[in-house]
């Protein structure tokens, strides 16, 4: 029997061929040779949209599960049903017009998108809506306000460790703060001139307040407490300024008392200050006795040194008192400047 090996198109009529009678599948990739058809081979606008085939029935319409690689055109999409993307699926358009695409349900009941593989969107994802459904964004998806994204995470921190005034501004990404305040500490008073009489009291501390923000103003003005004066030999100390922010106000340091006599002197004592979920008082000064130097009071964050006869204590840290002068003359510490520091949360 002789063997059909080539048919020519001048012997087949025009449109005798249908889709209709060619059976799904019986054209495979496998049956196709490799670079069998050029584009030179293709008569210009011979493809149009309206003879593409893809993946979907063409309704923007998802449901169920999606294996593989999959390719969806149009301009918006509808879930059905719950769907299960465990394989690539794009939701694509031709062209980027400016007008987005949207992913979207058909019911009052939320849909669930879950799954193992990656659905994509669009030529322009930051006009991509997606809305009403249940489940958890990859880390890895970014989105404008619309998307919620977490909060508390600690973005900075702000520190004024100078005396004086300003404005703090709130950053654009900044949602909360915690603002913590030491106001300033007060100055030790001066010794006798004598060197068997007594020695100067320990200015007090300056007052300790912390206070969370949830939802931050635009801005803040703030003044940082100076520190007390140190109080000349005999003479008592100066008193510490208040740190104000927020609403925190008051807590600064006591100055200590000055002596010309054998008499003891007592410390100073604390403040608190106001306007804080937490409001603690300054430490107290110690008391200045004969070749007795009476301590500063010890803030938040530290304390002051001890004076030596004929000199004074030096304040190591913010908000701390000044130590009293020891005797022969000594003059008094200075106070600890005051501290705010504004932690900044998304």
């Amino acid at each position: 029997m002789p063997v059909l090996t080539k048919i020519n198109t001048n012997v087949i009529a025009d449109d005798a061929v249908t889709a209709a009678k060619i059976p799904a599948d019986a054209l495979g990739a496998t049956d196709i040779a490799a670079n069998a058809v050029g584009s030179s081979e293709i008569a210009d606008e011979a493809v149009t949209p309206a003879k593409i085939a893809y993946l979907g029935d063409g309704t923007g319409k998802l449901s169920g599960t999606i294996t593989g690689q999959q390719l969806r055109l149009g301009t918006a999409f509808t879930l059905t049903d719950d769907l299960t993307v465990n394989g690539d699926l794009t939701l694509s358009k031709v062209r980027a017009d400016g007008t987005g695409q949207s992913l979207t349900q058909d019911s009052s009941a939320n849909r669930t998108l879950t799954g193992t593989g990656t659905l994509r969107m669009g030529h322009a994802t930051e006009k991509t809506s997606i809305s009403g459904f249940t489940g958890v964004l990859d880390s890895a998806v970014t989105g404008g306000a619309g998307l919620n994204k977490v909060s508390g995470i600690h973005l900075r921190t702000t520190y004024y460790t100078s005396a004086g005034s300003g404005v703090w501004v709130k950053p654009s990404d900044t949602v909360s703060i915690r603002i913590k305040t030491i106001a300033g500490g007060g100055g030790g008073g001066g010794g006798s001139d004598a060197g068997d009489e007594s020695c100067g009291s320990g200015g007090s501390a300056g007052g300790y307040a912390e206070l969370y923000i949830a939802t931050a103003a635009p801005s803040y003005a703030y003044v940082v407490g100076a520190a007390g004066a140190a109080g000349s030999a005999g003479g008592a100390g100066g008193a510490g300024g208040a740190t104000t922010i927020a609403g925190i106000a008051g807590g600064g340091g006591n100055p200590g008392d000055g002596t010309t006599t054998a008499t003891h002197r007592d410390g100073a004592i604390g403040t608190t200050p106001t306007g804080g979920d937490i409001n603690v008082r300054g430490n107290g000064g110690g008391n200045g006795y004969i070749k007795v130097v009476g301590l500063g009071g010890s803030s938040y964050l530290g304390g002051s040194y001890a004076a030596k006869p004929g000199s004074h204590g030096t304040a190591s840290s913010f908000g701390c008192g000044g130590s009293g002068g020891g005797t022969a003359g000594g003059n008094g510490g200075a106070g600890g400047v005051g501290y705010i520091e504004i932690r900044e949360y998304s």
